[in-house]
């Protein structure tokens, strides 16, 4: 299935560089955290390096930070930068629909009303 971007919403650019920066930092802070604990010098606070337990904390903090400020300047490139990438090149994805998760309409909670046999239905 081909599917063509014409317009994405800025919050939704938004979503997808936080929740995809955010992992990738909290994962890679996670393991230098880990190798800190080991006695590697991988956590470094103003310039002194911290091992120990206590690197784990500054490491998810640094984490933290380093995926707010990028996704701050990458939400903003993604959002400066897709409409003028789609104004020179037209943006196609490929994907395959999952048959374990059909599509499926929005049904109306509403009854409906058939008229009796022989009658038309009112517009009201």
């Amino acid at each position: 299935m081909n599917v063509r971007i014409t317009k994405m919403r800025s919050l939704s650019a938004l979503k997808m560089v936080a929740g995809s920066l955010t992992c990738f930092y909290f994962a890679l802070s996670l393991f230098f955290g880990v190798l800190a604990i080991a006695g590697c010098h991988t956590v470094r606070w103003n310039g002194e390096v911290i091992t120990g337990i206590w690197a784990l904390p500054y490491a998810v903090l640094i984490a933290l930070m380093m995926s707010i400020g990028s996704t701050i300047f990458g939400w903003l490139a993604f959002t400066v930068g897709l409409p003028i990438f789609r104004w020179i090149y037209p943006t196609n994805f490929e994907c395959e629909l999952s048959e374990d998760r059909p599509n499926q309409a929005a049904q109306s909670t509403t009854p409906a009303v058939t008229p009796p046999a022989g009658q038309e239905a009112r517009q009201p």
